[in-house]
């Protein structure tokens, strides 16, 4: 629930609340709720008021409900639910209306759903209810208007099937293949490609790490890439640039700190700085200025959490310890820049600190400048006091290896040769497989293998070996004794 300059927060079952302001980043006191509850909803209205539904109270399951103003910072009784329930999912309609469906209630799971109307005050019960009972589960409005119900405990054990409630109809329809997996617990966002992640839960086989897709094209679910840890109870945010922050919950170990972030484009999941405290079950909030607040929470010694902390994705030129700390997406030389800034040695995105311990530095933290006359190493051995010129790493003068070559794989000097291809230039490999000097020039010809070439020196070719056959030829001719007459 997230208002234009302030957010509400209730922790565990008790009516007081506060209010967080972003601008100053403090806690303020707020008026308190009429009635303490907690496992309740709470849903941003078109006006900017919330409507807080439903809820366990000491006495088991509330119909109440109430909203909060935060022009005036009170609270206004709300017209009653239809039924007591906790545990339920809350959407807001595209219409203004609010829907609540499923719960806990008078011992058993719920499936009915009914829809707030703001302007009369007044609940309408749906025509139909939902295709199964359930309660903690998830719900998800898509882009077509319609609201994605999945998974949430059954009377018995989690569900692995998914509904549709289509406005427009007043009906809940089945979603005709449901989840690889049954699971409770778990997220669902919405993506900006109109499918819907879904992730983590648990079930009787215990937490999941893995994720899927929803597609409302072809109304089916497939696999995504698993995520790195495995957690129920945990948060999911759509960040400004479409990837999806998964923080906090809890595994069999109990809360967890870890934090990871989804990226859709790359169907892959990557770790993110831990939280400071871990928690499962908190409230995880998009502000306006697109960090995200994590609220309270149960702690690792298993209760209420009352502290709060800020996830933030950091600007170009702010310290960093990976790629995925920015808001670009990399990390360079320790600070956030503005691209992969990839020249390796020969380009520099922060400026020269007892912090960053660079040689050298960019003018502007967070830009990628190229460098020169800086060491470098241009990747063969065989060169040495390589420098950076222009942002590229240029080869220096070749290790002296007197006649013999380098050998490309060591960078050390060869000692014995088995061709010219290991001697220096101008030298050549004799029959001791030593390198040496090249012979005289009245050698490079000879092609008896008993003398040596040069480097380079040509073999005669055929044509030439064919004219010489046919002088031979003509000298036997010349010396074959004339027939006497």
């Amino acid at each position: 629930m997230v208002g234009a300059k302030s957010t509400l927060s209730n922790v565990d079952s008790e009516a007081s609340v506060e209010q967080y302001d972003p601008a100053s980043r403090t806690w303020l006191q707020a008026a308190p709720m009429h009635s303490a509850r907690h496992a309740h909803t709470a849903t941003l209205l078109p006006n900017d008021q919330v409507l807080v539904a439903g809820g366990n109270s000491s006495d088991g399951p509330l119909a109440s409900a109430e909203l909060y103003d935060p022009a005036e910072e009170t609270w206004l009784p709300a017209g009653a639910m239809n039924r007591a329930r906790s545990y339920h999912a809350a959407v807001r309609l595209k219409n203004g209306q609010v829907l609540v469906a499923g719960g806990w209630g008078s011992g058993s799971a719920l499936g009915d759903a009914e829809r707030y109307d703001r302007i009369n005050d007044e609940w309408i019960p749906c025509n139909t209810a939902m295709q199964a009972a359930r309660w903690q589960f998830t719900a998800t409005l898509l882009p077509n208007g319609q609201v994605l119900a999945v998974g949430g405990w059954g009377d018995i054990d989690a569900l692995r099937d998914a509904e549709l409630y289509d406005p427009s109809t007043d009906q809940w329809e089945p979603v005709p293949l449901g989840m690889s997996d049954a699971r409770t617990g778990h997220t669902a966002t919405l993506l900006r490609t109109g499918q819907v992640l879904i992730a983590g839960g648990a079930s009787s086989d215990g937490v999941l790490a893995r994720a899927e897709l929803f597609d409302p094209a072809p109304l089916s679910f497939a696999p995504a890439a698993s995520m790195r840890h495995a957690r129920t109870g945990h948060v999911a945010t759509e960040l400004p640039d479409g990837r999806v922050l998964i923080a906090g919950g809890a595994d069999a170990g109990g809360p967890l700190a870890s934090v990871e972030l989804y990226d859709p484009a790359e169907n892959v999941w990557h770790e993110v700085r831990l939280l400071r405290t871990p928690r499962s079950e908190p409230a995880g909030l998009l502000l306006d200025d697109g960090t995200v607040l994590m609220v309270g929470g149960v702690g690792a010694d298993g209760g209420p959490l009352a502290t709060a902390e800020l996830f933030e994705l950091f600007s170009n030129g702010t310290l960093c310890r990976r790629a995925t700390d920015c808001q670009s997406g990399f990390c360079v030389d320790g600070v956030c820049c503005d691209t992969a800034c990839d020249g390796g040695p020969c380009d520099v995105c922060a400026v020269t600190t007892d912090i960053t311990l660079l040689h050298t530095g960019a003018r502007s933290p967070g830009t990628c400048e190229p460098v020169d006359d800086v060491a470098c190493d241009d990747g063969n051995v065989c060169t040495q006091s390589d420098v950076c010129q222009g942002g590229m790493c240029t080869a220096g003068e070749p290790k002296n290896c007197a006649s013999y070559a380098c050998n490309l794989a060591t960078g050390e000097c060869l000692n014995r040769c088995s061709s010219v291809r290991d001697c220096a230039a101008g030298k050549v490999c004799d029959r001791t497989y030593q390198c040496v000097d090249a012979p005289p020039d009245a050698y490079h010809h000879d092609t008896s293998g008993c003398a040596l070439a040069s480097s380079g020196a040509p073999p005669p070719s055929p044509r030439t070996l064919a004219a010489l056959f046919v002088l031979a030829l003509a000298a036997l001719g010349a010396r074959r004794p004339r027939a006497v007459a």
